[in-house]
């Protein structure tokens, strides 16, 4: 039942207009009623301006032939093959999938489309199509995927360059221990180019991914382990094992954690085991509550007595004290048979 308006001020006026035909005439997105052949019947104006066929030029005319008869790459597009063409076989709609119209001009015209059969007293005789003109949006879509890609390759770049600059000073360092006479200060310039090292894999690591925001690291936990075992070289009798699940952390996490790993797996492999001792040295990561855990156990001598890890003026110790601060991870030690290292954060 058609729905008039008064167009009167008063609303009592004898003028009045078909509310269904005025809102169509006026929406912003081209509306098209096509007959049961696909054959245009009806194009409001918004479908004039956007693809530049008059109304009368499309009466009667195929619609898909004027608007959809290519793929994007230019191979025809039959109309069998037509998202429009199936609502005609199977009589359904379908709702919200995009494509790619064409003006007259033959310039490409990006839409979002809903395609709705006409059922009069249940048969079908004819369908409706609403095509959103979203060119402007997916041409902004283009901008930001090329930028995103702009900013990646930049970051790998960075990170290659880092890795590079990393290793020659992991080079340097070693070229001086080398050159050292006293043996504690050759001992100081070797574990500072483990953690320069350490840092240049994790960069290399975040060179070759694709996501550079993250980074799976059970996988490079694993694999630095095996980088400080060929380095340090427990001694015979001492066993390092890895149990590590996956899980994903952001870059600005897994770097510090990565450091911090190196140093208590380097601490454990040189002073958990005396002349003749022997033992396993764990080293656990994984899922913990809501967030991690990173966990170094041995069943070395333990720790003297009267050392204080939270005020120690080792190196090793103050790093690994601020390395957990920067992830946002308490640290916690246990003594007994060995000691236990917990590193424990929240995502």
């Amino acid at each position: 039942m058609p729905i008039f308006l008064p167009l009167g001020a008063g609303g009592d006026s004898d003028q009045s207009v078909d509310l269904a035909n005025l809102v169509v005439e006026t929406a912003a997105d081209s509306i098209f009623v096509m007959d049961t052949q696909g054959r245009t019947v009806f194009a409001n104006r918004a479908a004039e301006r956007t693809f530049g066929w008059t109304r009368e030029e499309l009466t009667g005319k195929v619609l898909h032939d004027l608007v959809h008869h290519h793929y994007p790459d230019g191979r025809p597009f039959p109309m069998t093959e037509c998202p429009l063409g199936n609502v005609f076989a199977s009589r359904t709609t379908l709702e919200k999938h995009e494509e790619l119209f064409f003006h007259r001009d033959g310039t490409p015209i990006h839409v979002a489309c809903s395609n709705a059969p006409v059922l009069r007293d249940g048969v079908m005789v004819g369908a409706v199509l609403v095509a959103v003109d979203i060119t402007e949006r997916k041409r902004m879509e283009q901008k930001l995927a090329e930028a995103l890609a702009a900013k990646e390759a930049l970051i790998k770049e960075v990170h290659h360059r880092v890795k590079n600059s990393l290793m020659m000073v992991d080079g340097l360092l070693r070229l001086q221990a080398r050159e050292a006479s006293d043996p504690a200060v050759r001992q100081h310039l070797e574990e500072a180019c483990s953690r320069v090292a350490t840092a240049a894999r994790m960069h290399e690591r975040l060179y070759r991914i694709e996501d550079v925001e993250s980074v799976e690291f059970s996988d490079f936990l694993e694999e630095l382990c095996r980088e400080i075992t060929g380095t340090c070289r427990p001694k015979a009798g001492v066993v390092l094992e890895v149990e590590a699940e996956p899980m994903v952390l952001p870059t600005d996490r897994a770097l510090p954690l990565a450091l911090l790993a190196n140093e208590l797996v380097t601490n454990a492999i040189k002073h958990a085991f005396t002349d003749t001792r022997t033992g396993r040295i764990h080293v656990r990561f994984g899922p913990s509550g809501t967030g991690w855990e990173l966990r170094v156990a041995d069943d070395g001598v333990g720790l003297p007595k009267d050392f204080d890890w939270t005020r120690t003026r080792s190196l090793g110790m103050r790093l690994v004290n601020a390395l957990a601060r920067q992830v946002g991870a308490t640290l916690t030690v246990e003594r007994g048979p060995g000691t236990v290292f917990t590193v424990r954060a929240g995502r």
